[in-house]
């Protein structure tokens, strides 16, 4: 900058050069583009580095998205992106294939990444994932619907049970119950198998005919005074006391059916029967009561389902009222359910009689059996259970064979090795594993049969092999040469099970010794083949693998039993410079010719899938390596508190995942986080803590430290602009002093 100031011939022009340096130091290219939801930059844009006036770069559609209209390009003009024109439509996987006693709701969409539901009819039970998920090939994979089954019922004491078949009853399938001569049925005498795996009723049992003691007659009596039940054709007479009326029949019979003939009679009084509330009602001794005088006690208890919390379960009949009900009732907790193999349950519904929680199973595990569990008043119902996920056994292998030979399907983890016959190669994975979709990770190999190259053309002679077609395993090929020709090697040759010949062809020689060539030259295929050198044949040489012809003839010639001196001069192959790669350069100071060995490098933020070092071959640089872009893993659930990422795929570098905090919590970290090149993040997820007064302190602080920063920036500026004054206003910008004093922050730009 000296030099420049030093040579401007006058203040204005200096003043003026002054300024275009600012400016040029402001001028910056375009910003690197970035896509939206649904676009992406393509391959070739996100290779560059760089953005000038000019560039243009393409969009494409995102995975699962196709293109509806518009352009895919954008243009840099004035340090400035052009909108981008392409829109994008998520793919539509339509409906699901019909599945037997199965519906779809498909209400969330059948878009790209939406999920729908599958539902069974009533009385078949899901087997498989509840839902499925739209991916870019299609639906994945589908569950199935079976029919709902009820346990056997257990043997009836005294009695019998229509059921007789080893399998368990299925939904709707009715079983009947009767008793032996001298019993009666307690419970239903039909129970059905309903959709939740149970019976509508639990199973009735037999016991011996007899009927309940008579309840004690309110201001009357009766004719019974054994501790024991009455039985069959007993007689009970009932009076009342003086005062009190007998309604119903004076005496009553035991019958066979454990009812009494009639009803017993009653001696009636003053107060009205009770009435229980929503959760209490009166015990079985009270509502066996038709009378209630004065002075009348009758009990209460908690209905089904629910426990007594607190009071006293009796009122009193006092001048022709009730006295209140103190009882007080809870809903019964079912408490944890019992842990079941490979299973989990989500209690956040609640444990209480009436709640549900949902079975959960673990990776690798399918549900049988209902996804919800009950809490009834006996406790938890019928719980599911969890088995293994299979694969389908894999199909027969043409020419081969694999390492399954169970008649049971493949389970979850387990692996199936495949081989082929005899003068046959694998085409495909040699191994594959029964994944937790109930699929396997690749598709079963093929065996396809061993072929050879089809033999060269023998040189002053001739082969069996006159097909377009090469040769196969176990084929044969017979040689013989021409007039005057000795054969040299097999006379017949062979395919064999690797794809090459059990031995060389043979060759046809003549007069002259086999010529050989030197460091650098070797004689061509046309020549190695002769077996024969007679007077007068002319050979020919050719640069060695990894050489090329400097200069001289290539061809020598038989005379007099000698050849003539080779006159061919190679020199070592330049593979040149490799072919660029996505994301990648490559260190060639080794050097690039034949032999050689370069070093590929990948960009920040990729990382090397491949051979770290390529060598120059006869056909150029060997197999290349490539670069693929670093990823980190998901970042963990934050408790009390989410955050941006919601896709299933790991974050790429320098992708950035933002969180947030619930209400009453605040954020202890950095709120944005990066995935850095190392495949790790540029610093740790933050936590969700709950608010204090020393937080809200914090908080404050940040905002001032902020506020602070402006007013600095501000002051920067305007300082800025005083210099330029100051030194316009002095008239003089050739004074070196005043230049390093005023402008040293501006004298490295």
């Amino acid at each position: 900058m000296d030099v420049l100031l030093d040579t401007c011939g006058c203040p204005r022009a200096r003043y003026l050069l002054l300024i275009y340096i600012f400016v040029l130091k402001a001028a910056a290219d375009c910003p690197k583009p970035e896509g939206s939801t649904n676009t992406v930059l393509t391959d070739e844009a996100l290779l560059l580095n760089a953005f000038p006036e000019g560039t243009k770069v393409s969009f494409e559609c995102a995975n699962g998205h196709d293109k509806e209209k518009g352009s895919e390009f954008i243009t840099c003009i004035d340090g400035k992106w052009s909108e981008l024109d392409l829109t994008c439509k998520r793919k539509d996987c339509g409906q699901p294939e019909p599945q037997p006693n199965m519906r779809f709701d498909i209400s969330a969409g059948t878009l790209f990444g939406d999920q729908i539901r599958a539902i069974c009819d009533k009385g078949y039970e899901i087997r498989g994932p509840s839902y499925m998920t739209c991916y870019n090939s299609g639906w994945s994979r589908k569950p199935r619907c079976e029919m709902v089954t009820c346990e056997k019922p257990t043997e009836v004491i005294n009695g019998s049970c229509s059921w007789n078949s080893k399998d368990d009853p299925q939904y709707g399938e009715k079983l009947h119950f009767s008793c032996n001569e001298g019993y009666t049925l307690v419970g239903k005498p039909s129970i059905v198998c309903i959709e939740t795996g149970e019976y509508d009723s639990p199973p009735p049992k037999c016991e011996v005919v007899t009927c309940e003691k008579p309840t004690e007659v309110i201001n009357g009596r009766s004719s019974w005074n054994s501790e024991d039940d009455p039985q069959y054709g007993e007689i009970i007479n009932f009076s009342c006391n003086e005062g009190y009326t007998l309604v119903g029949k004076s005496s009553i019979v035991c019958s066979e059916t454990g009812d009494y003939d009639s009803q017993p009679p009653k001696c009636e009084a003053d107060c009205p029967k009770p009435e229980g509330s929503t959760n209490t009602v009166l015990t079985d001794e009270a509502l066996l009561l038709n009378a209630f005088p004065e002075g009348t006690k009758v009990s209460f208890e908690c209905a089904n389902g629910h426990d007594k919390e607190k009071g006293s379960e009796f009122i009193t009949c006092i001048d022709g009222k009730w006295s209140e009900l103190d009882l007080t009732c809870k809903r019964k907790d079912c408490g944890q359910p019992e842990p079941q193999p490979n299973m989990r349950f989500d209690i956040s519904a609640g444990t209480l009689f009436g709640d549900q929680i949902r079975a959960i199973c673990d990776k690798g595990y399918e549900i049988r059996g209902p996804s919800y569990v009950t809490c009834y008043n006996s406790g938890w119902g019928k719980k599911p259970r969890c088995e293994m996920v299979t694969c389908e056994k894999p199909t027969e292998v043409i020419n081969g064979r694999s390492s399954w030979n169970s008649e049971d399907d493949p389970k979850y983890g387990e692996i199936i090795n495949f081989s082929c016959n005899e003068g046959y190669t694998l085409v495909g994975k040699a191994t594959i594993v029964c994944s937790k979709t109930g699929e396997y990770d690749s598709p079963p190999p093929k065996c396809e049969v061993v072929t050879c190259e089809k033999p060269t053309e023998v040189i002053n002679g001739r082969s069996s092999w006159n097909s377009e077609d090469d040769p196969q395993y176990g084929e044969i090929i017979n040689f013989s040469c021409n007039e005057g020709y000795t054969l040299v090697g097999n006379a017949t040759i062979v395919c064999s099970e690797t794809g090459e010949y059990d031995s060389q062809p043979p060759k046809c020689e003549a007069d002259c010794p086999k010529p050989e060539g030197s460091t650098n030259t070797v004689l061509t295929d046309e020549a190695l083949l002769l077996n024969a050198f007679p007077e007068g044949t002319k050979v020919s040489f050719e640069c060695a693998n990894g050489y090329v012809k400097e200069k001289g003839s290539e061809f020598i010639t038989c005379i007099d039993g000698k050849w003539s001196e080779p006159d061919l001069t190679c020199k070592r192959k330049d593979c040149g410079q490799p072919e660029p790669q996505p994301n990648m350069r490559f260190d060639i100071s080794a050097g690039t010719l034949f032999g050689d060995q370069i070093r590929a490098i990948c960009d920040k933020g990729y990382e090397l899938k491949g051979p770290r070092y390529m060598s120059c071959y006869n056909s150029g640089w060997g197999r290349k390596p490539r670069c693929e872009m670093v990823t980190c893993e998901k970042p963990t659930e934050v408790i009390n508190g989410s955050c941006s990422w919601n896709s299933e795929d790991d974050p790429q570098y320098r992708e950035i995942i933002n969180f947030s905090c619930n209400e009453g919590y605040t954020l202890v970290g950095k709120s944005s986080i990066v995935c850095s090149e190392t495949g790790e993040y540029d610093s740790p997820p933050p936590k969700c803590e709950e608010q204090t007064e020393e937080a809200e302190y914090n908080k404050n602080i940040a905002s001032l430290m902020v506020v602070v920063g402006v007013i600095f920036v501000a002051v920067t500026v305007c300082g800025t602009g005083v210099i330029f004054h100051r030194l316009k206003k002095r008239g003089s910008y050739d004074i070196k002093e005043d230049l390093k004093r005023e402008l040293l922050p501006f004298q490295n730009l």
